[in-house]
């Protein structure tokens, strides 16, 4: 009797009444897990009252009230054969078990995001020192070659200049032109003794104001940039040594070409209606920019040459150190460029 009980309750289970429905209606495994969308294994499993630890019981349950339902069996009486089978198992420890696992996962996966973080913070740090480094480095380019700038301005006002203008053809000396003009003076004033000597009729004042004139001494030669002293030099060997003269000549002229180059330039510009312009001179500053508005006269000072930018030249009416200039040659539909004084 004991083992016809035993017996029974070893088949009263739902893995158990599934398999042998199944059976009874002739169905493979396979058919019921195409049926039911499910593989293959899970049938299996659930006929063999297994619970795969990738299902939860919740789903399995499930799976077991669709095969039942699908069976024709009693879906309530095969719940109940399943809770009482597995009633007795120790779930709690298992969902523990999960409940750890997830808060080990979403411990080290917090610790991954701030390694990552970190790593993301540290290239964008490193990134903008790269930027700001190479931000600064022009700054300081230009600011050293202003001083370089600078330095060789003041060495080149320093430097005389006939160091400048001294080259293999044309070379001044001041110890050969103070003996040349110690020789002109000498020569002169044996000339000067021998009309006075020879001049015996002159009264005694016209020779003594004779004698006066020609031993006047001549200026010592400074060698600087000042034409006053180059034109005491030329007057005094006027008609004695035109080669010297001509020399000395030549750089006086020089000088005061170089002298002109330097003068400042008046502009005026007259708008009859609004208009952008950008004017540049010859050292490359910017004495006007911006749009002015019509009606303007706008007088502006610098040195030539300039580079005019028009942005509506039919707009604009030019004098050049009081001269109008003729700038109908510029398209009038666009911008116009040009450099003052206009060449020919």
């Amino acid at each position: 009797m004991t083992d016809s009980t035993e017996v029974d309750t070893q088949f009263d289970t739902p893995g158990s009444l599934l398999s042998q429905a199944r059976n009874a209606k002739g169905f493979t495994a396979a058919d019921i897990a195409q049926k039911l969308r499910l593989k293959v294994g899970i049938i299996e499993a659930l006929e063999r009252d297994e619970i795969l630890s990738t299902i939860s019981l919740t789903f399995t349950k499930g799976y077991v009230r669709s095969y039942a339902k699908l069976l024709g069996l009693n879906e309530n009486h095969i719940i109940q054969l399943f809770n009482e089978l597995h009633i007795s198992d120790d779930l709690t420890p298992k969902k523990m078990q999960s409940f750890s696992r997830k808060v080990s996962r979403e411990h080290n996966d917090s610790r991954w995001m701030i390694v990552t973080y970190s790593i993301i913070a540290l290239v964008i740090l490193l990134s903008i020192l790269w930027w700001v480094q190479h931000q600064s480095e022009p700054f300081f380019a230009a600011k050293s070659n202003v001083l370089e700038a600078e330095q060789s301005v003041s060495e080149s006002l320093q430097t005389p200049v006939f160091d400048a203008i001294e080259d293999d053809s044309f070379t001044l000396n001041a110890v050969e032109i103070d003996s040349e003009l110690t020789d002109l003076t000498n020569a002169t004033e044996a000339e000067a003794e021998v009309e006075i000597e020879t001049g015996s009729d002159l009264a005694p004042y016209e020779q003594a104001e004779f004698a006066d004139e020609t031993t006047t001494a001549i200026p010592d030669f400074i060698p600087n940039t000042n034409p006053e002293n180059i034109n005491q030099v030329l007057t005094v060997l006027e008609n004695n040594d035109p080669d010297v003269e001509s020399e000395l000549r030549l750089f006086a002229d020089d000088n005061e070409s170089m002298q002109d180059s330097n003068e400042l330039v008046e502009l005026i510009f007259s708008f009859s209606g609004d208009c952008w312009i950008k004017i540049t001179d010859a050292t490359g500053n910017d004495i006007a920019y911006g749009v002015k508005k019509a009606g303007r006269v706008m007088p502006v000072i610098g040195q030539a040459p300039f580079s005019v930018i028009l942005g509506a030249p039919r707009s604009v009416n030019v004098q050049y150190d009081g001269e109008p200039i003729d700038i109908s040659f510029l398209p009038s539909d666009r911008t116009g460029r040009f450099v003052l004084p206009l060449q020919d």
